[in-house]
């Protein structure tokens, strides 16, 4: 069963005109909400959740709603404020997600927004992903209907493959900065556990101890500028760290008032828990942050790449060597992508941990598109970097084998073929693609902290890309004209 929204007290846009980019705005909503019907993705989305959470009309409503104001969200890049002030007054955006009506329109916070994005997981979004790029890969003999209305099936067999960088939001230097980082986290939590009626012994309001702070990062700062730089950073870094210590022992007193107290009718558990964390989180990292900045400044000596503290926030990121001209050294975590020739994503792959070199993430890309995907293979195209012996054994005779050979020799002789020239021009593109889903879906740096929260980001990414890029096909004729 198809389910929909109810159209109820659902009043018809008025015809604007003298506005081409309005219109092409509202062909464009209108086409990806066919989309979403014809390949019956709210079914899948809201099968996802267990019964409790879908059993009354209201509660599917309102899951809807959350799957639309999401995609909403990431198709114009737009923060949980902007959009909640657009759905206010955006008579385009409530009818797409099912908000206009004649009585009230009932719109969601910015809140409540952050909470909808959070409500699918990484597997529920890939498994929609999945649904759409079957239904829009059927069809081809004159007798079979394109289930989304396509002139022409897409080709998911023949793939070209790469990978990037999905950044993290860190800053230079990652040394003596944290130190800064550390007290205005801890300062805010303290006041935070104040207002709550948590209260231990402070000898100056927690403001100063941040302006304190600030002051010296200005110190640090202008030092370098200086003559004697390295002998004034370093004393700079000596009152840094006292101040430090000072805003730990505070803190230190704060959490054990807080654990002492625990829930009252001023602080829920919710609450609790989360003033906790924000204590624990910098507490339990302050004596690497210290030590880091101890070795870089004052001993001078190198800190090992796996032993870096890149983000009090994100622990799950990595530095990674790209060796380009504009990104010799990049922050975050490598994002694997595979993409059809039309531009779908067919598979991707965010990881936590240090990623392996391009040749290897080609075995599990392989085992992702036969178990998860669905897709049996037909062609594969890369760079060099996914060339390898493994890899060549694996595709075998049976997948078209169009990565670009490591060895010189070997790509002359490719190099003579037209279609491994072919599908190696078209593997160009792919950079534009990565531009286009990095900066116009996931925005890059991601605004998200922990790899959680990122692989959702990705999977919300790429199905409203996929769904934009769908929504841009030529439809079948009569389809067309019906509109």
């Amino acid at each position: 069963m198809m389910i929909s929204f109810q159209t109820d007290l659902c009043p018809e846009l008025p015809p604007v005109f003298g506005s081409k980019d309005y219109r092409e705005l509202k062909a464009l909503l209108c086409r990806i909400d066919e989309l979403i019907l014809q390949g019956r993705l709210e079914n899948v989305f809201i099968q996802s959740f267990g019964y409790r959470e879908r059993k009354t009309e209201h509660q599917r409503k309102r899951l809807l709603q959350a799957f639309r104001c999401t995609l909403i969200r990431m198709l114009f890049q737009l923060s949980y404020r902007r959009l909640s002030r657009e759905l206010g007054c955006n008579h385009l955006y409530q009818k797409f997600c099912g908000l206009l009506r004649l009585d009230r329109i009932d719109v969601p916070c910015a809140k409540t927004l952050e909470r909808y994005e959070k409500m699918a997981s990484s597997e529920t979004l890939r498994a929609i992903v999945t649904q759409l790029n079957h239904a829009a890969g059927l069809g081809g003999d004159e007798s079979d209907v394109q289930p989304l209305n396509l002139a022409e099936p897409v080709e998911l067999g023949v793939e070209y493959v790469d990978a990037t960088v999905l950044k993290a939001r860190v800053h230079h230097p990652v040394d003596w900065v944290f130190l800064r980082d550390a007290v205005r986290t801890l300062t805010l939590a303290i006041v935070q556990a104040r207002k709550h009626g948590i209260c231990s012994r402070m000898p100056k309001a927690p403001q100063e101890y941040l302006c304190a702070m600030n002051k010296l990062c200005i110190e640090m700062t202008h030092a370098r500028r200086t003559a004697d730089a390295s002998k004034k950073r370093k004393k700079t870094l000596r009152r840094m760290k006292k101040l430090v210590r000072v805003v730990e022992n505070l803190a230190r007193g704060h959490l054990l008032k807080l654990r002492q107290q625990g829930v009252n009718d001023q602080m829920s558990i919710a609450m609790l828990f989360l003033l906790e964390q924000k204590f624990t989180v910098i507490l339990d990292q302050l004596d690497g942050v210290i030590h880091q900045a101890h070795e870089r400044i004052i001993g001078g000596r190198r800190v090992n790449n796996e032993d870096k503290i890149l983000s009090l926030y994100d622990p799950d990121i990595h530095v990674i060597v790209r060796g380009k001209a504009d990104a010799e050294v990049e922050f975050g975590n490598t994002l694997f992508l595979a993409e059809q020739a039309d531009g779908l994503i067919v598979d991707w792959h965010l990881y936590k941990e240090q990623a392996p070199t391009d040749s290897r993430m080609i075995p599990e890309h392989m085992r992702r598109m036969r178990e998860e995907n669905g897709i049996a293979l037909k062609g594969m195209t890369g760079d060099r970097g996914f060339d390898s012996a493994e890899n060549i054994r694996l595709l075998g005779d049976e997948i078209e084998n169009n990565l670009c050979p490591r060895n010189l020799e070997r790509l002359e002789e490719r190099l003579q073929h037209k279609e491994f020239r072919q599908h190696q021009t078209r593997r160009a593109q792919i950079e534009a693609r990565i531009a286009i889903v990095m900066h116009g879906f996931l925005g890059n740096p991601a605004y998200k902290w922990g790899y959680k929260n990122k692989e959702r980001l990705c999977a919300w990414g790429i199905l409203t890309h996929n769904l934009w890029v769908l929504a841009r096909l030529p439809q079948q004729a009569t389809q067309a004209q019906a509109a």
